[in-house]
């Protein structure tokens, strides 16, 4: 969070956010791959550290771009994170539980390809709405 803290202020939080989304996407499937325990404990730790700051950017970004509305903001970005949290922590320990532990693994990619999705659909519609105003 304190390198992403100082990050912030040399670069876009909204490049910020994409690069520590795919660093993220990086981790988690290096320690999909690696068989090594160790090696892939660090891996699921740097996963946790790049992933760790986007909620904070995301909503501070969000909070610039129209601060009358802060409120319903904070309300929305905080229930979308719990949501997920809920959504994937069920869906994770149901394919644990009935196929293997592999299916946190592909839980966690997938949740991290549809938020890479997502951000790209975002990003798009951003760089035409400035082109169109």
């Amino acid at each position: 969070m304190l390198l992403q803290s100082s990050l912030v202020e040399k670069f876009n939080e909204e490049k910020l956010m994409r690069f520590f989304s795919i660093l993220a996407f990086v981790f988690l499937l290096s320690a999909f791959i690696v068989d090594n325990l160790i090696i892939k404990i660090i891996f699921l730790i740097l996963f946790n550290f790049s992933f760790s700051g986007i909620a904070a950017m995301s909503l501070s970004t969000a909070i610039n771009q129209n601060p009358r509305y802060s409120g319903p903001i904070t309300g929305l970005v905080n229930s979308f994170g719990f949501t997920g949290t809920i959504i994937f922590q069920y869906t994770a320990g149901y394919l644990s539980e009935n196929y293997s532990a592999v299916g946190i693994f592909y839980t966690s990619l997938g949740a991290l390809v549809l938020m890479i999705i997502f951000a790209g659909i975002l990003n798009f519609r951003s760089r035409t709405m400035e082109k169109i105003s």
